[in-house]
This record gives structure tokens, sequence and C-alpha cells, in this order.
């Protein structure tokens, strides 16, 4: 039995509360900004992300927001965005956004639970 399916048996589990077990897990920093809202830093080799999830309830959708700073050279942008609108156009759900002005990548991506 996987670790997940053990919580996933529980009608009653709130989604944000099986995140908080995974961070808890992992021991990553974490702040529970609402019932159905969790905020991480997850510490990697080359940077940190900074992960937000959410939960929707009326429409039962997952929503979670990953960024990450990141500063290209100014003449690679044009390279940057033909990439993101490549990758893009082949994920099948979620997608990622260069915001210039914060240098931040970030990636959004929503999962419905029904």
């Amino acid at each position: 039995m996987a670790l997940s399916e053990h919580y996933l048996e529980t009608d009653d589990l709130h989604p944000i509360d099986l995140v908080e077990y995974v961070a808890e897990h992992h021991d990553w920093q974490f702040d529970r900004i609402h019932d159905d809202q969790i905020a991480m830093a997850v510490e990697a080799q080359w940077r940190t992300y900074a992960i937000t999830v959410a939960w929707c309830a009326a429409d039962e959708t997952l929503r979670l927001i990953c960024t990450y700073e990141m500063e290209p050279p100014a003449n690679r942008i044009p390279a940057l965005y033909e990439a993101l609108n490549t990758i893009n156009d082949m994920c099948w759900a979620g997608s990622f956004t260069w915001w210039a002005e914060q240098n931040m990548m970030v990636y959004r991506y929503g999962l419905v639970l029904a």
C-alpha cells in the first residue's frame, strides 16, 4: 500500500492536510495561511522554490503555484519567451510564465479532484 493510500481512504481528509503532512515529512518550511491554503519554501540544489497550494471547495480543485528567482541575460529574453511558448504548447495542464519585473519564473497548475 502506498503511503498516500492510507490517507486517501478517509473521506473527511482535507487536501491541504495531506500537503502539510508531506511538508512535515520532508522538513520543509511551511505556513498554513488558511484552512484551505499552505505556503512552503523548498530548498533545492541551486535555489529555493516558493510553493503555494490552495484548495477550492467550490470546484474541488487543488491549485499549485511554484515560483523561483531567475535572472536571464537581457539578450536571451526573446529565446526564453520562445522556449516558454513551446513548453506551454506541450503541457497538458499547467503553464509557465516569466514575470520580468520580479525576475521570477512561475508555474501554475490546477488539479481537479472531483
